[in-house]
């Protein structure tokens, strides 16, 4: 095994361990959507459902995270690209048809970065309220990285 077969075995290894990192995610991801949805867009949410919303963002955080920071930069280096900015990425993503947009990409990084960083924020429903609108976008760019992946990397050695 050469050097490079070997980081490319190692580079696949990580992609599908985190593909089940991603499907782990995806589990608790649907079922808080579905109660969420339920619940559905208010101004003000009761005690028991800002107890259910405010899961919601961190948990499309968490997929944003592994689907763009790990598995997306994972398979760009598998693939032998060199592209190192996000939006880069993004374009990458758009153009192997993971997204329809990279700019549906680039809005879901950024308001990963707003759940980052406004959980102090007195009117942090209004993240929620993105979180939901943008929830039906990252499923299927999850349901396409992994259709991809299915196609192209786990059924070869």
């Amino acid at each position: 095994m050469t050097e490079s077969s070997g980081k490319n075995e190692n580079l696949k290894n990580e992609i599908l361990f985190n593909i089940r990192l991603l499907d782990a995610a995806m589990k608790n991801f649907y079922q808080n959507l579905e109660d969420a949805r339920k619940i559905g867009i208010k101004n003000e949410y009761s005690f028991n459902e800002l107890y259910i919303m405010d899961s919601l963002p961190s948990r499309f955080a968490r997929i944003s995270d592994i689907l763009t920071q790990k598995i997306l930069k994972e398979l760009i280096e598998y693939l032998g690209e060199e592209i190192y900015s996000f939006i880069g990425r993004a374009k990458f993503a758009e153009k192997i048809g993971f997204v329809n947009s990279a700019s549906i990409l680039i809005e879901i990084r950024s308001l990963r970065e707003d759940i980052i960083h406004e959980y102090a924020d007195p009117t942090y429903v209004h993240v929620i309220h993105q979180v939901i609108a943008l929830s039906d976008p990252l499923i299927e760019a999850v349901k396409k990285t992994k259709e991809y992946i299915r196609k192209n990397l786990a059924d070869k050695s």
